[in-house]
C-alpha cells in the first residue's frame, strides 16, 4: 500500500493535535489573540481555539478529513466564522450569526488578558474590530459594544459585566 505525502502530513497534524491535549499557554494566547490563527466559531457557537500555532487551513483539513472518514456531514464547515485574531474575523453566513455570537464572546473574554484593546471597545470606547466577507472585502469596523447591540442585545450586559470583573 502506498501512502501519499498529503496523508502523512494529515496524520502528523492529527498526532500533534492529540499530543498537545489542546493545552494553551499564555504565550500561545498572546500570539493567537493578537497576531494570527486564533480559531473558529462553529455553527453551534463554540469557540474552537487552534492549538500550537497551527494555521486555519491545517486545522480545518484535519477536522474535515476526520468527519468525512467517519461519514459525518462536512457542509457545516462553510458557515464557520474564521477568527484570525481577536480583532479580525471573517463571517461567511450571517443567517446563523446569532447562534455563533456566544463563541465570539468566549474568545474576546479569553483574549482580553492579552489584548487590552478589548477593554477599550465598550462603554463608549473607540477601539474597533474588523469583519471581513469571504472574498476578503472589509464589511465593517465596529466596537464590540456596537456589534453586540446590533446582533445580540440580550448578551450585552452579561459580556460587559464579565469583562468589567476582569479589571
Amino acid at each position: 500500500m502506498r501512502v501519499s505525502k498529503s496523508d502523512i502530513r494529515s496524520v502528523i497534524r492529527e498526532v500533534i493535535l492529540e499530543a498537545s491535549g489542546m493545552k494553551m499557554s499564555g504565550e500561545d494566547f498572546q500570539y493567537t489573540c493578537n497576531l494570527t490563527s486564533n480559531g473558529f466559531i462553529d455553527t453551534e457557537g463554540n469557540w474552537i481555539k487552534i492549538p500550537d500555532r497551527l494555521h486555519h487551513e491545517d486545522y480545518m483539513a484535519i477536522s474535515m478529513r476526520k468527519d468525512f472518514l467517519e461519514g459525518k456531514d462536512i457542509t457545516h464547515y462553510d458557515s464557520w466564522i474564521k477568527v484570525s485574531n481577536s480583532r479580525n474575523i471573517k463571517i461567511k453566513d450571517y443567517s446563523i450569526l446569532s447562534k455563533q455570537i456566544p463563541g465570539l464572546i468566549d474568545m474576546w473574554l479569553t483574549c482580553a488578558k492579552y489584548s487590552p484593546w478589548i477593554f477599550e471597545s465598550y462603554s463608549g470606547g473607540t477601539e474597533k474590530f474588523t469583519i471581513f466577507s469571504t472574498d476578503e472585502e472589509l464589511v465593517v469596523e465596529q466596537t464590540i459594544e456596537d456589534f453586540l447591540l446590533e446582533y445580540a442585545p440580550d448578551l450585552v450586559d452579561s459580556f460587559f459585566n464579565k469583562l468589567s470583573n476582569m479589571l
